[in-house]
């Protein structure tokens, strides 16, 4: 252990817990959310692609951490 009472495996763990994924873009993920949550099911297809995936994007950044690298975003839970 250490200071902190975490060990290296301990914080492996925190990592994987909190990491969600490797994405092209914030608008990517806030569409892989979308699906991985069912948010829009309710509503009919035909209108499912005017909702805005861009600003919901940039609205889940508010919730998460991301990392921009070589082009990718990395989300992790905030």
């Amino acid at each position: 252990g250490n200071a902190y009472g975490m060990d290296a495996s301990d914080y492996a763990t925190e990592f994987e817990d909190a990491f969600q994924g490797e994405y092209d873009s914030m608008t990517d993920y806030a569409e892989q959310f979308a699906d991985d949550t069912g948010m829009l099911n309710s509503i009919p297809e035909n209108i499912q692609r005017y909702f805005d995936f861009e600003a919901f994007g940039r609205d889940l950044a508010y919730d998460v951490c991301s990392v921009e690298r070589n082009g990718s975003v990395f989300i992790f839970n905030a």
